[in-house]
């Protein structure tokens, strides 16, 4: 990542990632379920605070509601 002016090298370290969600109903769309990737799409989706929660227990970095 660079500064567009400049140029100035910013970063080499950074990861991006395009979540298709809608993919994540499509049958034809490999995927596993304990990939984070997948993980972190089903969470974005949820569509209640009770999937938020099973989803957030799956992963013990995820604390969801403990502030």
């Amino acid at each position: 990542m660079a500064e567009d002016e400049t140029g100035y090298k910013l970063t080499d370290i950074l990861e991006v990632h395009f979540l298709e969600i809608p993919k994540l109903s499509d049958e034809k769309f490999e995927r596993s379920k304990d990939d984070l990737i997948v993980q972190w799409m089903e969470f974005l989706d949820a569509k209640s605070k009770g999937v938020i929660e099973v989803l957030a227990g799956k992963n013990c970095s995820c604390t969801y509601g403990s502030r």
